[in-house]
């Protein structure tokens, strides 16, 4: 039986209430991050997907990648971050939110994101890397992601 694994992202930049800016498509399952969907089948270990790490990196994802390629440095934002929200919806799709308010951070250059199990930075639990044009987040933004995973 061959199981596709899909994901859809949404990056929405927010300012005074409205969004300004949008960057949604595919995101790359990458090779880990399939090995340990189909072993979420039989066990609760590795620990659940929910933390989200930003970078600036552009290279195109591929599933050979374990881990985001240039992590936004410490003076901006630094690490994974949890997810506000994850939810499922009937048996075989799972959401994720995560925004940052207009004080969180303020960053020139975000390209890239990345879903893990841990909020260590051990490069072989990242589920999916996704990476957009780039979005340039001051104080006065709301930066706000959605990730939707369906197992096909």
């Amino acid at each position: 039986m061959n199981v596709a694994a899909e994901g859809h992202f949404k990056l929405e930049l927010i300012r005074d209430g409205n969004v300004i800016e949008r960057r949604e498509g595919r995101n790359t399952v990458v090779t880990t991050g399939k090995a340990l969907l189909a072993n979420r089948a039989y066990t609760n270990t590795p620990a659940v997907y929910q933390y989200l790490q930003l970078g600036t990196g552009g290279t195109a994802a591929s599933s050979a990648q374990t881990n985001i390629l240039t992590p936004l440095a410490a003076t901006t934002l630094s690490g994974r971050q949890t997810a506000a929200t994850m939810a499922m919806s009937g048996t075989r799709t799972a959401k994720w939110e995560k925004t940052w308010g207009a004080t969180a951070f303020s960053a020139a250059g975000v390209r890239e994101v990345g879903m893990f199990n841990a909020i260590t930075t051990d490069t072989t639990n990242m589920m999916a890397r996704f990476v957009f044009t780039t979005v340039n987040k001051t104080n006065a933004d709301t930066l706000k992601i959605t990730w939707t995973l369906k197992i096909n």
